[in-house]
């Protein structure tokens, strides 16, 4: 029993190694240390509310479309308090029949982070932008996630066309552990990335507890939206 574990253990190591870590970064190396941290950073009900699902890209089309990524280990599409405050903000500010609020349905596992953000839930987000783009011509197309998520997106925008990057109006991370790196070729000005001082996942210093209060955040990120939509 105790070799098979090992063996798992060992398996996992060149994913962990592939990681790209945050600059100057040492995030915990182990699935079980990453799996007990994530766990506690949503630990206080992040993925417990309701709403955890948004699949409104295939409804009509509107003024702005956000794509969302949620974090490792979160419900639904769109997870708990971090992106449900985001979305309740954005709602009031632009107005509800303004905004699509579109979700990423991947799996969102410990071992999607250590390869740098799930590879399915990245071709995902991918198809939904590249969707949103052909559905919807007029619509500002807004991007971003938390946690794993933050990897997800930027992992999309990496992989987008020049015509649908120039259709992208803001990206945003929270949490990202891939702070400090670019949206793909999305221009700096567009982007927005928050990380709190003390957490372990975008700064590689502190602990968890400044990676499950971003729900804070969420004023700051509708006002850079409303300024470019």
């Amino acid at each position: 029993m105790k070799f098979s574990i090992v063996l798992s253990l060992v398996a996992l190591l060149p994913f962990v190694a592939a990681l790209p870590p945050p600059i100057d970064a040492s995030v915990p190396a182990s699935p079980e240390a990453l799996d007990a941290l994530l766990q506690e950073a949503t630990a206080g009900g992040e993925s417990l509310l309701a709403g955890d699902t948004e699949n409104e890209l295939a409804g009509a089309c509107r003024a702005v479309t956000l794509i969302y990524a949620r974090g490792t280990g979160e419900a639904g599409n769109v997870g708990g308090q971090t992106g449900q405050a985001l979305f309740t903000a954005l709602r009031s500010r632009l107005g509800a029949s303004a905004i699509s609020i579109q979700g990423v349905n991947y799996s969102a596992t410990v071992l999607g982070y250590l390869q740098g953000g799930d590879p399915a839930g990245s071709t995902t987000m991918t198809n939904l932008i590249n969707q949103a783009a052909s559905k919807c011509p007029s619509t500002k197309i807004v991007i971003g996630g938390y946690s794993q998520g933050a990897q997800v997106a930027h992992n999309a925008a990496a992989r987008l066309s020049a015509a649908t990057t120039a259709r992208i109006v803001t990206a945003f991370g929270f949490g990202d552990p891939f702070y400090g790196r670019a949206y793909g070729s999305i221009p700096a000005s567009r982007t927005l990335n928050i990380c709190h001082t003390g957490d372990i996942i975008c700064t590689g210093s502190g602990g968890s507890a400044e990676h499950g209060n971003y729900n804070r955040d969420a004023g700051a990120v509708t006002n850079f939206i409303a300024a470019r939509v």
